[in-house]
């Protein structure tokens, strides 16, 4: 009978479990999902919320692995105006942001990450991949 390596009996984890060695035998082998980069948007365009606009540079990515497609990005500009607003109370939903792209399209963004001339934003609902996707993206 052939020997199985030490700590792969079942209900083991770390990189000698059955699960590891299968994991990367997946890696190896290409059948496992890979990032693939769809599309990269750079231009001049606008954060909208219910506050306001203010003019940003944005860098936005669309990124497939498999079935699941995630787009983030950052912005550049003087947000110092969306940094001093009153937070949200609990319960109380927080402004919905828009980023409006330089050619006009827009998509609905959660920021992540708020600073006075950076914000760091992803955008999880699927409009905003068919609209960055169907809409004349332009390939990286």
């Amino acid at each position: 009978m052939g020997e199985r390596p030490q700590g792969a009996d079942k209900g083991v984890s770390g990189p000698l479990s059955l699960d590891g060695l299968h994991s990367r035998r997946l890696w190896r082998s290409g059948r496992a999902a890979q990032l693939k980069l769809l599309t990269a948007l750079r231009g001049t365009g606008a954060l909208l919320w219910s506050g306001g606009s203010i003019s940003a540079t944005y860098e936005l990515d669309v990124f497939s692995r498999g079935a699941v497609q995630t787009v983030s990005g950052q912005l550049e500009g003087d947000f110092s105006a969306l940094v001093q607003r009153p937070a949200a109370n609990e319960g109380e939903p927080s402004d919905a942001c828009r980023l409006r792209l330089d050619d006009g399209r827009e998509i609905e963004i959660d920021l992540v990450s708020l600073e006075q001339a950076t914000v760091a934003f992803d955008a999880g609902e699927a409009s905003a991949r068919v609209t960055l996707l169907g809409s004349g993206a332009g390939q990286p």
